[in-house]
């Protein structure tokens, strides 16, 4: 079975690069990619990434998965429907690429929606507000290194705080263009994170010390992502409509 999802306002996001070789690599070594059996698919369309799924995990509970195909490592998560067609979204994880490695976290969240089948279609929809809980679990990998357990969760919290405290920076400047894709917003900001003299006060010692340059190389995939935030959950809210596989 198939669904599909309209994400607006996602038109103009594009997450180019986010699924490396490293990262697929990544999810065999560690079971990941056979962690879930689909149940039922729906789609937008034949070759769409936008999705919600019914899945099986290895504990043998179920989950809603919600997916879009302009941010391809991103996967939002809910209870299966109640018999009125009610879901609680739970959680979103999210896989940010590097060419040495990767971040792999779940956030935690809480959200409502409603979906049924009908037919061969069905209907989506995400109900206001969604709140951000916190990073509950997640791995980190550098070239041959492989963080776990409480380190890495300590690790993955104190970069979200960072990469949380530049984007509200960011969104707050003047005169920014619209970024089609990635690689045109690393082009656009590189440069004005890492040597502008106008960065708040707390992020100027980030930068200094090259914290902010290890997050940017490690993790821009995430970066994007928390600035592009608000635009990615406003396209879930409201009806969507899919269409069996």
């Amino acid at each position: 079975m198939k669904i599909v999802l309209i994400p607006v306002l996602l038109a103009a996001l594009t997450f180019t690069g986010c699924v490396t070789v490293v990262e697929k690599a990544g999810r065999l070594l560690d079971g990941s990619a056979f962690a879930e059996k689909t149940l039922a698919q729906y789609r937008t369309g034949k070759k769409t990434g936008d999705s919600v799924t019914l899945v099986r995990r290895k504990d043998k509970s179920e989950a809603l998965v919600i997916t879009l195909e302009t941010v391809p490592t991103l996967r939002f998560y809910a209870t299966p429907p109640d018999a009125d067609g009610n879901f609680f979204l739970t959680s979103y994880t999210f896989l940010a690429g590097n060419l040495n490695g990767w971040n792999e976290f779940t956030m935690d969240l809480s959200g409502s929606g409603t979906f049924s089948a009908s037919g061969d279609g069905a209907v989506l929809t995400v109900h206001e507000p969604l709140e951000i809980a916190g990073i509950s679990r997640g791995r980190i990998r550098r070239g041959s290194t492989r963080l776990t357990g409480d380190p890495a969760l300590t690790s993955l919290r104190n970069r979200y705080e960072r990469i949380a405290a530049l984007t509200e920076w960011m969104r707050a400047q003047e005169g920014i263009p619209a970024f089609g894709t990635q690689k045109q917003f690393e082009v656009w900001w590189k440069e004005r994170v890492l040597k502008t003299a106008d960065l708040p006060e707390e992020l100027r010692p980030l930068r200094d010390s090259g914290t902010l340059l290890i997050d940017w190389e490690e993790a821009l995939p995430w970066i994007y992502l928390e600035y592009s935030w608000n635009d990615i959950v406003q396209s879930l809210y409201g009806r969507n409509n899919f269409f069996p596989s």
